[in-house]
């Protein structure tokens, strides 16, 4: 087969020269996948080979900050409704907590009332105080109230269908009170107005006069 038979004092291969490379390989002792900022700490001394001279992981130095006695300024704008281009006066907006009520005709018991009220074209809602126990809804277009017309107590709409649902709570309990967190609203008929659609549910075992005091912040007048 053309094999040939060699020495046997002969050595296969030739011995390997010492690598002169002094480039670490994986530190075992790493702790956390992440490059220190720019401090060194005692976990981040790991990281260091050649008499903790050479990083393995590149440091990062601090930003310069540029400002009065070493230190930075930090300005915040809130509210800017406009500003001349020429350098003159702004205007902000302030917010103010406002207030109004709501007092529907008698209602039977079990029975509701859907109408409609003037709020605000857009405005966060705070709390919602009744006078009897009441299921309220709210919605931005009469298209809206009328759609969800046919929806119980206590079912969430469809998935996909909540469109201009402001809020639907259910007030069966003295203090007949709902106080809000995030929940904004706003009008969606074109053009936009200030008039937001109302359903209110009888709960009570009789016939009631329901009044609503709506506490909220006016976005937009």
């Amino acid at each position: 087969m053309g094999y040939q038979p060699i020495s046997t004092s002969e050595k296969p291969y030739s011995a390997a020269t010492p690598s002169t490379n002094l480039e670490p390989g994986l530190n075992v002792f790493l702790r956390c996948p992440l490059p220190p900022v720019w401090t060194a700490t005692s976990d981040t001394l790991r990281q260091f080979y050649q008499g903790n001279q050479v990083p393995q992981i590149r440091l990062f130095n601090p930003s310069p900050i540029y400002g009065n006695s070493g230190g930075g300024s930090v300005t915040n704008v809130t509210n800017v409704t406009g500003s001349s281009s020429s350098g003159g006066t702004t205007t902000t907006a302030t917010l103010t907590i406002s207030s109004t009520s709501v007092k529907t005709p008698p209602i039977n018991a079990g029975s509701k009332f859907s109408g409609s009220f003037s709020l605000s074209k857009a405005f966060e809602l705070l709390s919602i105080t009744a006078t009897s126990p009441c299921r309220i809804q709210m919605y931005g277009t009469a298209l809206a109230q009328l759609s969800d017309a046919s929806r119980a107590l206590d079912v969430s709409p469809p998935a996909g269908t909540a469109q201009n649902i402001i809020c639907d709570i259910v007030l069966d309990t003295a203090p007949y009170i709902w106080n809000f967190q995030n929940r904004e609203g706003a009008n969606g008929d074109n053009p936009v107005s200030s008039t937001i659609y109302l359903t209110v549910t009888n709960l009570d075992a009789l016939t009631d006069v329901v009044t609503l005091s709506l506490s909220y912040i006016p976005i937009v007048s």
